[in-house]
C-alpha cells in the first residue's frame, strides 16, 4: 500500500529529476508562450472584460458592485485598469517573469511538452481564480485594502526569496568543484526547501490581494499540504539515494524542511 502511494505521489511531479538532457522546443514554446500570454495579456482582458457581471444577470443572481478602485484610474494602454486592478495585474505579470526567469536562466532538468503544458495551464486558471474573486471584494467581509496593501510586500519578499534560493543553488552547482555535492547555503540554511515556502508565501499573498483573508488561507493550506505531503518527500528520497551520506548530514545540519525554524 505505501509503495503504491508513493507511485501515485511520483506520478504527480512533472520534473523528471536527474535528467539534465535539455527540454524539447515545443516545451520552451508552450511553457513561455501559456506563462507570457496569461501575466501579460489574459489576466489583464479578465479585469476589463470581467464576465462576473454577465453571469450572474444569467444566472438570476444579484449582481456585485464594482470593487474599491483604491483611486483614480491609472491609463494601462488602451483601456483603464483602476489601481487595485493594476496591483493584481502586475502580480500576475510578477509570477509570469519569475517562471520564464526560472525556465530560462536555472532550470537543468527535463520538461516534457505535456508537462508544460499542465504547469502553465494550472498557473493561468489560479491567476484567473484571483482575478476573479476581487470582482467580489466590495461584497467580501475578509477583504479590505489594508490586506491588499500588505499583501504587496509580502507578494515581493515570497517571490524573491524563492527566485533568490534557486540561483543560489545554481551557482553553487554549477562549479565544477561542487559535481555530486548537495547544497545548503545561502537561503537554503534556513530550511531544505524555503524555495517551497517562497512559492507558498508569494501564491497566498496574491490570493488574499484578490479574494481576502479567507481565499489567501485556503490558498496557502493547499500548497503547504502538496509541499510537505507530495514534493518535499519526493525530493527527500532523490536526495537520499543521490547523495546517501552527505543527505543526512544536509538534514541533520538543516533540519527544517520548509518552513524555517518551524516544519
Amino acid at each position: 500500500m505505501s509503495t503504491q502511494t508513493d507511485n501515485n505521489k511520483k506520478s504527480r511531479d512533472l520534473i523528471v529529476r536527474g535528467n539534465y538532457s535539455p527540454s524539447p522546443i515545443s516545451s520552451s514554446i508552450i511553457f513561455v508562450g501559456l506563462r507570457a500570454f496569461d501575466g501579460f495579456i489574459f489576466q489583464r482582458a479578465l479585469q476589463v472584460l470581467n464576465p462576473i457581471p454577465l453571469l450572474c444577470a444569467r444566472l438570476g443572481l444579484s449582481i456585485p458592485p464594482p470593487p474599491p478602485t483604491g483611486g483614480p484610474p491609472l491609463a494601462m494602454s488602451s483601456h483603464d485598469l483602476t489601481p487595485f486592478q493594476a496591483v493584481l495585474w502586475s502580480m500576475a505579470i510578477g509570477s509570469a517573469v519569475k517562471h520564464i526567469a526560472w525556465y530560462i536562466l536555472i532550470s537543468k532538468e527535463t520538461m516534457d511538452p505535456s508537462s508544460a503544458f499542465i504547469v502553465g495551464l494550472f498557473n493561468l486558471v489560479i491567476n484567473s481564480l484571483n482575478t476573479l474573486a476581487f470582482s467580489f471584494a466590495s461584497v467580501n467581509p475578509t477583504w479590505s485594502t489594508k490586506l491588499l496593501y500588505a499583501s504587496v510586500p509580502m507578494y515581493t519578499a515570497g517571490i524573491m526569496i524563492e527566485f533568490i534560493a534557486e540561483w543560489q543553488r545554481k551557482q553553487f552547482k554549477d562549479d565544477p568543484k561542487n559535481q555530486g555535492k548537495p547544497y545548503s547555503g545561502g537561503l537554503f540554511g534556513y530550511a531544505r526547501s524555503i524555495n517551497y515556502f517562497g512559492y507558498t508565501m508569494w501564491r497566498a499573498s496574491f490570493a488574499t490581494a484578490g479574494g481576502g483573508l479567507i481565499w489567501g488561507a485556503l490558498t496557502m493550506s493547499g500548497f503547504c499540504y502538496d509541499f510537505t505531503h507530495r514534493a518535499i518527500p519526493i525530493l527527500d528520497e532523490y536526495c537520499a539515494k543521490r547523495y546517501g551520506a552527505q543527505w543526512q548530514e544536509v538534514k541533520r545540519k538543516v533540519p527544517h524542511a520548509f518552513f524555517p525554524g518551524l516544519w
